[in-house]
């Protein structure tokens, strides 16, 4: 394989490990962030049935509500968020990936085209020597 074809291969993979590295990434974001969605509406439900049953006024009880609710909207968001960064970013990976997966089936495509012209080349060298040989005898028989 060519030195040129490597260093391209080689920078490649690196993009690609990269690619792989940020979905992970975002991955986790991702999971944190629907972690803490789900836990503000936890503690919002259970602060709301606590509110319902102690002898809290209405006002407060709704201040509460509005509060949690705007606490798990923007959670949302940020899930939402996350969501759409770790679909670009396994669409980033798959192309990466997509990129080293062509080179690989070049660098193997061109290897054997290398294997084949060696052996043409090796056959050449032997047709060579048989017709050498072949003049030699001829002008032996002379």
């Amino acid at each position: 394989m060519s030195r040129r074809l490597n260093g391209v291969l080689r920078v490649r993979q690196i993009q690609e490990k990269q690619a792989r590295g940020a979905l992970g990434m975002s991955r986790v974001r991702h999971r944190d962030a629907a972690d803490a969605e789900r836990e503000t509406w936890t503690r919002l439900d259970d602060l709301s049935q606590r509110a319902l049953g102690e002898t809290e006024t209405l006002r407060l009880t709704r201040m509460l509500t509005d509060a949690g609710m705007l606490a798990a909207e923007t959670q949302n968001r940020v899930v939402v968020d996350a969501s759409a960064a770790v679909d670009h970013a396994l669409g980033e990976w798959t192309i990466a990936a997509r990129r080293v997966e062509a080179l690989d089936r070049l660098s193997e495509r061109l290897a054997v085209v290398e294997a084949e012209e060696r052996q043409r080349l090796a056959q050449n060298e032997i047709d060579d020597l048989v017709l050498a040989r072949f003049a030699v005898s001829l002008e032996a028989g002379r």
